[in-house]
């Protein structure tokens, strides 16, 4: 029986992804019951030991911290997700990662930093032609140019960026 157990069973995970698809649904406009959803799958997936769902609430937790402007909760949550999916291999969530703490610093008005984030996670996006994910980053970046001023570089990756969110959706 032990060794049945060892992975954890499809409908405990299932739970867990559902729980973690309703909070992430709901993190723009309910934060507080994304909140309570992450953190009911993070509970559930370390008790599972399922890491990628332990990842994936965090992710959620950190996106959440960071729309209520708890900064340091954000960054906490947001490391602590990228380094299971690095013990994953999952490259292309750790950009999501990547891009999620840009957006934290660009919050702060940290736009050198947050441009940096937001480079090393299109540089894995790149890598794995992930069009959604070249979208979303390459929109940020454009902001970043806005912000500073150049006007014909935040017109050229926002063009980019609509692209490849074109392209994602053919």
């Amino acid at each position: 029986a032990k060794e049945l157990r060892a992975k954890p069973a499809t409908h405990d995970t299932a739970l867990v992804n559902r729980m973690i698809e309703i909070g992430f649904s709901v993190r723009n406009t309910f934060p507080d019951t994304a909140l309570i959803y992450a953190n009911e799958a993070l509970l559930r997936a370390k008790k599972i030991g399922y890491k990628s769902g332990q990842a994936r609430s965090l992710g959620i937790r950190g996106i959440v911290s960071i729309y209520e402007r708890h900064y340091n909760a954000g960054l906490e949550a947001l490391l602590e997700s990228y380094d299971i999916y690095e013990v994953l291999g999952e490259k292309v969530r750790q950009a999501f990662v990547l891009n999620n703490l840009g957006y934290m610093h660009k919050a702060q008005g940290k736009m050198a930093l947050a441009k940096d984030y937001f480079k090393r996670s299109e540089a894995i996006f790149r890598a794995a032609k992930h069009k959604a994910g070249l979208a979303l980053v390459l929109g940020n970046l454009g902001d970043i140019a806005l912000k500073s001023g150049d006007i014909s570089e935040a017109l050229r990756l926002e063009r980019e960026a609509f692209e490849w969110g074109r392209l994602g959706k053919e």
